[in-house]
């Protein structure tokens, strides 16, 4: 099976989630090499950004989990990544793989607020509900931007959101914005991303915490 990496994301220390584009069947898949997240060091030894292009194995077995991320979940061969050459860019055309208007067309509504800060909600959807993971929002540069949040004297990395569905606020997992982030700050990230024009996010949705699945910013794309 061949897959294109949407997006790459930090979890737990010295763990990633990485999300593909399936091309054999147009649908997005979390890739779980058997069965769990990816090691850092796996990630490096196939330089894995959105864009490359893996052939993997499913290994038959179904993911343990519930909805929504039992949806795209899919366990992989470990033994079987093999890295293809070069890096592919057009998935990020609409035409390719879905991108919703916003927050609030992608989840319908089974987007649900937790709180509200400055305006702008932190949201979630509910374990069990019928609905993606992983989905795609189209949004100009300038109806998104990063920010810190402090809460109980620690410094957190977010974005606020501001489409036609409402302003919202967000964790920010992208394991390349992190690392620009914790290099060069604010300042730095946003010199990484173009001043204008139309942005690819990657929008995610962490595993259940009390029966909520937080809403994230998983990258951005152009």
């Amino acid at each position: 099976m061949r897959v294109v990496v949407t997006e790459v994301t930090d979890m737990t220390a010295g763990n990633h989630c990485v999300a593909a584009f399936n091309l054999d069947d147009r649908r997005m898949l979390r890739l779980l090499p058997d069965g769990g997240n990816w090691p850092s060091a796996l990630v490096q030894e196939y330089n894995l950004s959105p864009g490359s292009v893996l052939e993997v194995t499913l290994s038959g077995v179904p993911h343990n989990g519930s909805l929504p991320h039992s949806k795209e979940d899919a366990r992989i061969v470990s033994t079987s990544i093999d890295a293809v050459e070069p890096p592919f860019r057009g998935w990020l055309n609409e035409q390719f793989i879905s991108i919703y208007e916003s927050l609030g067309q992608a989840f319908s509504d089974h987007l649900e607020v937790s709180s509200s800060w400055k305006g702008c909600d932190k949201v979630f959807v509910a374990e069990g509900a019928n609905t993606s993971s992983l989905v795609g929002v189209g949004l100009d540069r300038n109806n998104f931007e990063f920010f810190e949040e402090n809460f109980g004297g620690n410094t957190k990395l977010r974005v606020r959101v501001d489409d036609e569905s409402g302003c919202y606020n967000l964790a920010v997992t992208s394991t390349c914005f992190k690392k620009i982030y914790a290099d060069g700050g604010l300042d730095a990230l946003n010199r990484a991303l173009p001043k204008s024009g139309k942005m690819h996010l990657r929008i995610g949705l962490a595993r259940p915490m009390d029966g909520r699945c937080a809403v994230m910013l998983n990258g951005v794309n152009w």
